[in-house]
């Protein structure tokens, strides 16, 4: 018999950040009587994996996004779309299975596009709602949103006080479901003294 919540927390592997916020959240999970299980890949996943050596982990395939040295961010992203898409979909439909196999409760996804469902409450952390770029900017926000719009919650990893991610956090047109949860960090103030 089940008695613990079964929390999946699934970073995106695009570069470390995503992982190491979601070490806070994890630890209060833990201490708050949730039983975390951990949905990552690469870097994320090492890293997750010696932070949290007793929690139950699953490999996620990430979106394993490249850069380049020759051609601008913007231009090398547009290339990627189809991955990402395509990544999008993948984790979607593998979220299904995951929350039967493992008895998952609820979903923390930070910053992947796919982990959401009908069967479970599901989150969505980011810290960027405006993604900024040269062109598209309104088809990019209304992509970006559409996806967002589809979790229960959108957590803000940002205050909205002190605002530190200025309008990538806070733009005037944000989701339905914007809730803003502090900055995150994996450091607490008693290890930083």
């Amino acid at each position: 018999m089940k008695t613990k919540k079964r929390i999946l927390v699934a970073p995106l592997d695009w570069g470390i950040g995503h992982a190491t916020r979601c070490i806070s959240i994890i630890k209060a999970l833990i201490e708050n009587g949730y039983e975390v299980v951990i949905a990552a890949d690469n870097r994320p996943l090492h890293l997750l994996s010696t932070e949290f050596p007793k929690t139950e982990i699953i490999r996620l395939e990430g979106y394993n996004i490249t850069y380049s040295r020759n051609i601008p961010m913007s231009i090398n992203m547009i290339f990627q779309i189809p991955k990402i898409l395509l990544q999008i979909r993948k984790e979607h439909i593998n979220l299904d299975e995951i929350i039967k196999n493992y008895n998952i409760d609820g979903v923390i996804s930070d910053n992947r596009y796919g982990l959401h469902s009908k069967k479970v409450p599901c989150v969505f952390i980011t810290h960027q709602l405006e993604i900024k770029s040269p062109y598209f900017t309104k088809h990019i926000r209304n992509f970006n949103y559409n996806y967002i719009n589809k979790f229960d919650f959108c957590w803000i990893i940002d205050d909205k006080d002190t605002n530190l991610a200025g309008s990538l956090s806070s733009p005037k047109i944000q989701p339905k479901n914007t809730i803003y949860i502090g900055t995150q960090s994996r450091f607490n103030y008693k290890e930083i003294k």
